[in-house]
């Protein structure tokens, strides 16, 4: 290939090393004036790195010939940014070589100025790390290798760039993984707990409001199934190991996290150990087959080399309980100091539900403690697994979101991204990424998901941004129905039913059906605001399917099928027709027998799947069963988390963005409720107790109030016997 003078650097980096032979760990910060239209880094190490930027993981690569260019915008913003790097060397020559171009400039090159440190420390790769005590890099003198180390910018040969993958963040490699997630921008608001909803609902929903789920560094809690050498302070010894096996011990965090595992390591050479995850004590004393994706999920394995290190995984993990296995160290090591650098998305606990069922409202805090762990780059499934964005998962849990959190940001994030890889045909993928299944019910909720976003925040500015998406997806769904306006649901030849993952109808699905009603009307809401003529037809395809959708659901066919099933969607799309029938004692009893029961799991999260026997095993104890790698963190069982606000509480939006509220209480066999509902105005709140229901409406919101006798128009603070 051909050089051109611009592609001539016009910086020379430096070979760099530190004081430790075999590792060195680097950092230099370098500002932007503004984020970049274009960013490449390339690197080498003699004889392999990791790389950091502003404290995410870009790319490990370990061989003796590792120069890399890697487009790095998305990773880069306007500011300081900071550059890590963990440089290896097993042997014989060593060094390490960066440079940075952005917009075509050359911003940062490796040279003296760069601080080093030989062992890891935590949180050395994180932009707020105080490394004032480092030292300053050693530049090498090679002149008898040959230098400069390269002649050509960065970025200069488009064949040679590692792109960076825009997925899921979990499973790290060779190649970057980020995306434009508000995630990595957004900070905590300062919303704090109003005075007036406060002294409404009273001190435990401030304290409720204003304490987080997870500290920043998350300590353990126990230490079980030690089959190492337990010392005082909490440190354990292991005295030897085998080439590929060793002692192990389980380190139990107490609850469930979400995080990077830290531990401290003390040892006069080289070892080697292996972490093992589990949200269920069995799973962490198990092991997961290597060639499956749960073996990346579940499992991973270092080599760190001798003296003090403070290690931290490199692969994010939402667990219980990790199980640390020691092998190859020749010589003995001391573990302690364990502990989890916590990530979550940066949200308020503005939502609140407490009533005189302990198990109901313990149900409602399991959801919303479930919903923020899976609330990271994307809307996630589940932080252990799948680790992934599913459409019909991500509409349920941004549901719940604007009953606990009031966030739309990462919504708006996950459903542009869903648009950008729509299939030709109109349908949306069931998750996140071109060429996975297409489902009709996902296509469904993509659409109902817009609805829900308007009709909380008020503001129909996102739907029309995607007004293009929405009609094609509405297309392809009204290109399904028959004559009679209906989706006829065929048989799958393969056996399974896999155009309706949740369903096992064949026929008019009611379903189905009523999904698609929902996005004929939603359609003809949006396109109407900016055509009447185009919204004309979905409004007489409503019109058209309405009446004998209702005749559907007017047979009990769909409860009859599914009463059973413990897929918690289904559980909640039949909850919520007993609410929408004002049948609020069905209501509670489906969600006490199908969600109650998770909490004798003993597990402080909501888990993907739910029990018809009313009885789960521990999660904290050794059971006979095998484990089955189960999710036992899955946000879209935290749909009980918006039933029981607006089934019992009665508290749904009449007008878009809250500006009208209906407070419609149905308390069923409940003697007491304390409900805070986020609008974008401030908080709903209400407490009914002892015969009287007492309410907090913020500014800008006007209220009705139906009780069984009476409908009141109310606004402010009030009070009203029922």
């Amino acid at each position: 290939r051909g050089i051109i003078e611009e592609d001539v650097i016009d910086m020379n980096p430096e070979n760099l090393w530190g004081s430790n032979p075999n590792e060195n760990f680097f950092r230099k910060t370098v500002h932007l004036m503004h984020a970049p239209k274009t960013a490449y880094a390339r690197i080498y190490v003699d004889t392999g790195y990791e790389l950091f930027i502003n404290g995410r993981y870009v790319a490990r690569v370990d061989e003796w010939c590792n120069t890399r260019d890697y487009n790095v915008r998305l990773f880069l913003n306007a500011g300081e940014n900071l550059i890590a790097v963990h440089a290896l060397n097993h042997g014989g020559h060593r060094g390490l070589a960066f440079e940075l171009v952005v917009d075509g400039e050359s911003v940062l090159a490796t040279d003296g100025a760069w601080k080093t440190a030989p062992h890891e420390e935590w949180g050395w790769m994180l932009n707020d790390f105080n490394d004032s005590a480092w030292a300053q890099a050693t530049v090498l003198d090679m002149s008898a290798a040959g230098s400069p180390q390269w002649w050509t910018k960065p970025g200069s040969d488009p064949e040679r760039i590692v792109p960076t993958l825009d997925c899921s963040q979990f499973f790290l490699g060779d190649i970057p993984k980020t995306c434009a997630s508000p995630y990595w921008t957004a900070r905590p608001d300062g919303w704090k707990p109003d005075p007036a909803v406060t002294k409404l609902i009273g001190e435990d929903y401030a304290a409720f409001a204003q304490a987080a789920h997870l500290p920043a560094i998350h300590k353990y809690q126990a230490l079980l199934q030690n089959t190492a050498e337990a010392l005082e302070d909490g440190r354990v010894l292991i005295r030897e190991t085998q080439r590929y096996t060793g002692p192990s011990f389980i380190v139990d965090m107490g609850g469930e996290t979400v995080g990077f595992f830290r531990m401290k390591l003390e040892s006069a050479k080289a070892l080697s150990y292996r972490l093992y995850y589990g949200e269920t004590l069995d799973e962490a004393m198990s092991e997961p087959s290597r060639d499956q994706d749960l073996n990346k999920m579940l499992r991973e394995e270092y080599r760190v080399f001798g003296g003090v290190q403070e290690v931290e995984s490199r692969m994010r993990v939402a667990f219980r309980y990790v199980r640390v296995e020691f092998y190859d160290a020749a010589a003995p090591v001391t573990a302690s100091d364990f502990a989890v650098r916590t990530t979550l998305y940066p949200v308020s606990r503005r939502g609140y539900f407490a009533c005189d069922d302990a198990d109901l409202t313990k149900v409602w805090q399991m959801g919303e403690r479930t919903q923020h762990f899976c609330m990271q780059e994307y809307y996630l499934d589940a932080p252990k697994r799948d680790r992934f964005m599913w459409t019909g998962d991500t509409r349920m849990q941004a549901l719940v979101n604007y009953y606990t959190f009031a966030d739309t940001k990462l919504f708006e994030f996950c459903w542009d991204e869903l648009a950008r890889t729509q299939y030709p045909s109109g349908g949306i993928s069931s998750a996140y990424g071109e060429g996975c299944s297409m489902l009709w019910d996902y296509t469904a909720w993509y659409v109902i998901a817009y609805y829900d976003e308007y009709m909380y925040s008020g503001c129909a500015d996102f739907a029309l941004k995607n007004i293009n998406s929405i009609e094609k997806c509405v297309d392809y769904l009204m290109s399904l129905a028959d004559e009679s306006g209906l989706i006829n649901v065929p048989k799958n030849p393969l056996g399974r039913l896999w155009m309706v993952v949740l369903n096992t109808f064949v026929g008019y699905d009611p379903f189905l059906n009523e999904l698609y009603l929902r996005c004929l009307k939603a359609a003809s809401l949006f396109v109407g605001m900016v055509s009447e003529e185009r919204a004309a037809r979905y409004r007489l395809a409503a019109g058209k399917v309405e009446p004998k959708v209702n005749a559907l659901l007017a047979d009990d066919a769909m409860v009859r099928h599914f009463d059973v099933t413990p897929h918690t969607t289904l559980q909640y799309e039949l909850a919520e027709m007993a609410l929408n029938d004002g049948k609020i004692d069905d209501m509670l009893a489906r969600i006490r027998k199908y969600w109650v029961c998770m909490i004798s799991s003993g597990s402080d999260c909501l888990h993907e799947g739910t029990s018809s026997t009313g009885k789960l095993n521990r999660i904290d104890a050794h059971n006979t069963d095998h484990p089955g790698f189960g999710s036992y963190c899955h946000a879209w069982t935290a749909a009980a988390t918006v039933l029981l606000p607006m089934g019992v509480a009665g508290i749904r939006p009449v007008e878009p963005g809250f500006k009208r509220v209906r407070i419609a209480p149905k308390m069923g066999d409940l003697k007491a409720v304390r409900c805070v509902v986020p609008a974008p105005q401030g908080e709903i709140a209400v407490r009914i107790e002892n015969g009287e229901i007492a309410y907090h409406l913020p500014a800008g919101v006007e209220g009705e109030l139906v009780l069984e006798d009476r409908t009141l128009r109310i606004s402010g603070d009030g009070c009203e016997k029922l």
